[in-house]
Parts: C-alpha cells; sequence; structure tokens
C-alpha cells in the first residue's frame, strides 16, 4: 500500500510496487510488481484482481462468476447458492484454474471487466441460477438470491459493482 514516512512524504510500499525497477540486461528495464499493480503492453495499471484458491471440483474459466468462500477460497455462484448474500462475488480473470490451484479474480469495486459477449448496455447483470453465469433477467423463484455482478457498458464489458439485493419469498 501506500507509506507515509513520518515526514509527510509518501511511497508505495514493496506490498503494491513489488521490488520494482532494475536492470539484469544492459539497456534493458526490469520492472518487478506486487498485487496492486500490473505491466499491460508498455504501460502501468491498476491491478483489480486478487489470487484466490478454486474450491470447485472442477476447473473455473475466463468470465465465470465466483464467490468467496468463509475458507477464503472460490467456487462458482449461482443465485441458488445457499447464504449467498453473505458472500463477496468475483469475475475469474484467468483462461482456466484448475481445481485446487490459484489463479486471479476480479473483486475490486468499480473494475471494468471485458471479455463478455452479447451483454446489453446500461442493463443490470445479475448470478444466474446456472453456476457461473449471469442473466439480466433478476431471479424469481422461491428461495433465490438476486444479487447484481454490475452493469453492462457496452456488450462485451461489465463495469463491476456487486450488490446483494434480496432473497426471493413465498
Amino acid at each position: 500500500g501506500i507509506e507515509d514516512d513520518g515526514s509527510n512524504n509518501f511511497r508505495i510500499s514493496s506490498a503494491a510496487a513489488g521490488s520494482g525497477l532494475g536492470m539484469t540486461t544492459p539497456g534493458v528495464i526490469d520492472v518487478s510488481t506486487g498485487d496492486m499493480i500490473k505491466i499491460a503492453s508498455d504501460a502501468v495499471a491498476a491491478d483489480f484482481a486478487k489470487t484466490f484458491t478454486n474450491d470447485n471440483a472442477g476447473s473455473i474459466t475466463i468470465r465465470k462468476i465466483v464467490y468467496v468462500k468463509a475458507n477464503g477460497n472460490v467456487d462458482l455462484a449461482a443465485s441458488t447458492t445457499g447464504s449467498l448474500a453473505d458472500f463477496e462475488l468475483g469475475v475469474v480473470e484467468d483462461a482456466s484454474i484448475a481445481t485446487t490451484a490459484s489463479g486471479k479474480i476480479v473483486i475490486r469495486h468499480g473494475a471494468i471487466v471485458g471479455g463478455f459477449a452479447g451483454l446489453t448496455p446500461g442493463k443490470r447483470q445479475y448470478v444466474s441460477s446456472t453456476a457461473g453465469s449471469l442473466t439480466e433477467v433478476a431471479p424469481t423463484t422461491v428461495g433465490q438470491f438476486v444479487y447484481v455482478v454490475g452493469r453492462a457498458i457496452s456488450a462485451t464489458e461489465l463495469k463491476y459493482e456487486p450488490e446483494f439485493i434480496i432473497e426471493n419469498a413465498s
């Protein structure tokens, strides 16, 4: 994170910035980053993902919706997941995360997550009853959870702003 050295001078700590800049080959700058920064092409960008372990019995793949379980690992989210209201949601960033393996999950509110297809711009995106999927129609079945993942800002991009709405009652 950001630290104050005691005299109102602030610096980015190694937790956020890694070991910083270096040079192992003359004329080539090496950049090491921590959990909050990533290198994208020739630019430095915020990294909105955190590493979690997959607790699902199978692999979870890119753009699937997951929830962070009480043990700190993730599994596929569905509107039928018991006590879904008690958990944080996330979007899988890695191409695939094998069962019991670790991978990157977007969990930072406000992140723009691309790579989707067929979203309707402006529509809320809800956790579907199909594990790991989105739906633009809020679940209405008794006992299912209405949990917004975010809002589509284009056919391929989602502004990640998870919000639990309600558990459908009888």
